[in-house]
């Protein structure tokens, strides 16, 4: 497999999938063709028991890769994990604060003028606050209100 994405891959995206393919080692001596379904599973079952709910997902898509490349190969009759697309417990969604109301942007903009912490966080706040006061440099999108007379220009930071 590592073969397989040294030509297109970086090589975080390489070390990341050789940690992944360490928790499915337990199936290596295991014939692909004689998989089954129950034993990719408890590999993400145990992946997913440390927390690592996005890492199960990965391995999930990882595990495919390889064994639609097994059926591609006539290793394998077909992708086992294709049967696991939800099996992997989704990762809760962390919504993130964002301004919607333009009226809000000037508090906002006087608030991160006052922040007094850390030196980068500070510098990181003016750079964001310059940024949102010359559009030109920044990538538009409309954000659709109820009446269009109130859509607003929104930023991502």
């Amino acid at each position: 497999m590592t073969r397989k994405l040294r030509p297109m891959s970086a090589a975080a995206t390489i070390a990341k999938t050789e940690w992944l393919l360490r928790f499915v080692e337990p199936l290596y001596p295991l014939d692909t063709a004689k998989m089954k379904s129950a034993d990719v599973l408890e590999a993400l079952r145990r992946v997913e028991a440390q927390g690592r709910l996005e890492s199960a997902r990965w391995l999930r898509s990882v595990c495919s890769r390889i064994f639609r490349y097994a059926v591609a190969t006539s290793r394998a009759e077909r992708d086992i994990c294709a049967d696991l697309v939800d099996a992997p417990t989704p990762p809760k969604v962390k919504h993130r604060a964002a301004v919607f109301e333009p009226e809000k942007i000037g508090d906002l903009r006087r608030s991160m003028r006052a922040y007094g912490g850390n030196l980068l966080v500070r510098d990181a706040a003016d750079w964001i606050e310059k940024q949102l006061a010359h559009e030109s440099n920044s990538v538009r999108s409309v954000c659709f209100a109820t009446e269009l007379s109130r859509a607003i220009t929104v930023r991502p930071i």
